[in-house]
C-alpha cells in the first residue's frame, strides 16, 4: 500500500461514505460552485462571508486553502488509504480508479442545500488485509495518538503514515512496538489487535471467570449464595477446555445454536458474544461443568437450572410460533 493516507475525524458524512462505499467531502452548494470551476478567490470569498467574527484573515484562508485543496486531492484520489475510527473500530478504505461523483441533497439539520463529493472505494473494512479484526481499544497508544486529529480530514505523512499503512495490512508492527518510547506508552496491556479472533475470545472468557471468582473470594459463602471459585483446575487447564469447548461446538452456542459472533467482525453484536456457562449453576469452574454460549444467554439464564432453561426456550418458541403474524 503506497498511497498517500487520510485519517477522517468528522462523523458528519460517515453514513454517506459506508451507504456509497466513498470518501465524501459535503460543500455547501456556494462552495462546491467555486471550487468545481476552480475558482479559489470566490472560495475564499464565501469563507470570509461565513466566518466568525472573532476570526483572522490568516486563519479564513488557511482553512479555505486547506478544503479547496483536500477536495481537489479527494477528486483525484486513487490508491489511498483512508481512516477513520468509528463503533469502537478502526475503518479503512482505499480509493479507486472509478470516477468522482456529485451528488446534490439538503443538509439534514441545517436545511441547506449541499453538494457531496464522492470518491468510490474498493471496500470499507474493520479488518486487517489478512482477517484480524482492528479493535481501537487494542491499537498501540502511539498508533491512537497517530490516528486523532482536530480537523475533518487530515493528511497522514512519513513515519505515521508507514504505522498505519503496516496497521492495516496486517503485518509485523515490531519496527515500532519495540521501540522503547512505545514500550514505556505501553506499560503491561496485552495487544489484541495482534491475536487471532478465537484467542481474543478466550482472553476475554478467562478473564470474565476470574472476575467472577475474583467477586465470589470476598464474600461469605452462604447456602443462598454459590461458590463460584475454580475448582479441581487451573486456569491454564480452564483456558485448555475453553479451547477445546469452542472446537467441538464449532462456534455455536451450546443452547440456542445461534452461530457466535467473533470480536472485530463487521456485523458483531455483542450479545452473541461466546460466555463461559456453568451447566450446573449451582456448581463450580470446572472442567466437565461448562460450555459456551452467546452471552444474552448467559445474563437470561443466572442461576437457572440448565434443563429447566432449555424447557423455558422451547416454552417461548411454542408459544411464539403458534401466534397470529409470528
Amino acid at each position: 500500500m503506497a498511497g498517500a493516507v487520510y485519517y477522517i475525524g468528522s462523523p458528519e458524512n460517515w453514513q454517506r461514505s459506508i451507504e456509497k462505499q466513498a470518501v465524501v467531502i459535503t460543500h455547501d452548494v456556494p462552495f462546491f460552485d467555486a471550487w468545481i470551476s476552480g475558482d479559489y478567490d470566490a472560495y475564499l470569498n464565501h469563507e470570509r462571508k461565513i466566518a466568525k467574527p472573532e476570526a483572522t484573515e490568516t486563519g479564513i484562508k488557511v482553512n479555505a486553502r486547506t478544503w479547496f485543496n483536500l477536495s481537489n486531492e479527494l477528486a483525484a484520489s486513487e490508491g489511498d488509504i483512508w481512516v477513520s475510527r468509528r463503533d469502537g473500530h478502526v475503518w479503512w478504505a482505499v480509493t479507486t480508479s472509478a470516477p468522482v461523483k456529485y451528488e446534490p441533497h439538503e443538509h439534514p439539520e441545517r436545511r441547506v442545500a449541499v453538494v457531496a463529493i464522492c470518491k468510490p472505494v474498493a471496500k470499507w473494512s474493520n479488518k486487517t488485509t489478512n482477517g484480524k479484526p482492528l479493535l481501537w481499544n487494542n491499537v498501540h497508544p502511539k498508533g491512537q495518538d497517530m490516528l486523532f486529529a482536530r480537523r475533518t480530514i487530515t493528511p497522514i505523512k512519513n513515519e505515521r503514515a508507514a504505522y498505519i499503512r503496516a496497521l492495516v495490512a496486517g503485518e509485523d508492527l515490531s519496527p515500532w512496538h519495540d521501540q522503547k518510547e512505545w514500550k514505556t506508552k505501553l506499560g503491561n496491556r496485552t495487544l489484541l489487535n495482534d491475536i487471532d479472533p478465537d484467542e481474543v475470545a478466550l482472553l476475554k472468557m478467562m478473564a470474565s471467570i476470574q472476575k467472577t471468582v475474583q467477586n465470589s473470594n470476598g464474600q461469605i459463602v452462604q447456602k443462598t449464595i454459590k461458590d463460584k471459585l475454580l475448582k479441581n483446575c487451573t486456569p491454564e487447564e480452564m483456558r485448555a477446555h475453553l479451547r477445546d469447548l469452542m472446537k467441538a461446538q464449532s462456534g455455536y452456542c451450546k443452547i440456542t445454536g445461534i452461530k457466535l459472533h467473533q470480536y472485530g467482525q463487521e456485523d458483531q453484536d455483542d450479545d452473541f458474544l461466546p460466555s463461559p456457562d456453568r451447566i450446573d449453576s449451582s456448581g463450580h469452574y470446572e472442567i466437565g461443568n461448562m460450555q459456551i454460549v452467546c452471552r444474552f444467554i448467559n445474563f437470561w439464564k443466572l442461576a437457572q437450572e440448565n434443563g429447566r432453561f432449555h424447557e423455558l426456550l422451547e416454552h417461548v418458541v411454542k408459544v411464539k410460533s403458534a401466534q397470529p403474524n409470528a
